[in-house]
């Protein structure tokens, strides 16, 4: 997720960091193994870099 940067960089940056940082903390506190089981494909974008797809597997 892209949130520019200097002058144009998005007020709401940190509240959304932190959510996404307590989303993660709360998935791996539940499923504290994750394992990719796949290739992982790439955004292919100008704009942003990411991932497109990454297939996992979480046992149980």
């Amino acid at each position: 997720m892209a949130y520019g940067f200097g002058v144009h960089r998005c007020m709401g940056n940190h509240v959304a960091e932190m959510q996404l940082r307590i989303l993660w903390e709360k998935i791996l506190a539940k499923f504290p193994k994750i394992e990719v089981v796949g290739d992982v494909e790439c955004l292919t974008s100008n704009y942003v870099s990411g991932i497109e797809k990454m297939p996992v597997r979480i046992p149980t």
